[in-house]
């Protein structure tokens, strides 16, 4: 839910300013993306140390999907989420599909839709939202929001 505010005031802050949210430049896009793909490639590698330096101090991972009909929530701390990314007998492999990135100074959404994989299995798939704030050190994740869905999973190559 906090992912979805986050992205709603992006978008009304940029219909409010003088300076609108705007889609990002190719270069920009590009330095984005890298800063999110290494989350995911930390959760292959198992790297917890990688997995931390792509994220805020205090970032956060949120999850909803639905269990009997009803929604539920799961938020984690990234030191929460490392030691699930460790304590798995096979590697987390999460892949991000046609993903849209919002820029507004410096603060960037990426949304796109993903499949995550338990060593080979197709386990979930759904949406990402990523945001993202650009610090001394480059862009890192502030919060990562995904729907889980278990049902109607397509592989993606």
């Amino acid at each position: 839910m906090n992912g979805i505010i986050l992205f709603a005031t992006i978008l009304l802050l940029g219909a409010i300013s003088n300076k609108p949210a705007r889609f990002e430049n190719a270069g920009e896009r590009e330095e984005i993306l890298k800063a999110a793909q290494s989350l995911f490639d930390a959760m292959v590698a198992r790297d917890t140390t990688q997995l931390r330096q792509t994220f805020t101090a205090d970032g956060r991972f949120i999850s909803t999907w639905m269990r009997n009909g009803k929604p539920v929530t799961r938020n984690l701390s990234v030191t929460d989420f490392s030691k699930m990314v460790v304590a798995t007998k096979e590697p987390y492999r999460e892949r991000m599909f046609e993903p849209q990135v919002l820029v507004e100074g410096d603060v960037a959404v990426v949304w796109g839709k993903y499949d995550f994989h338990v060593g080979t299995k197709l386990t979930n798939c759904g949406i990402n939202a990523v945001q993202m704030v650009h610090t001394a050190d480059g862009w890192k994740i502030s919060q990562v929001t995904s729907t889980i869905n278990t049902e109607g999973c397509i592989e993606h190559e």
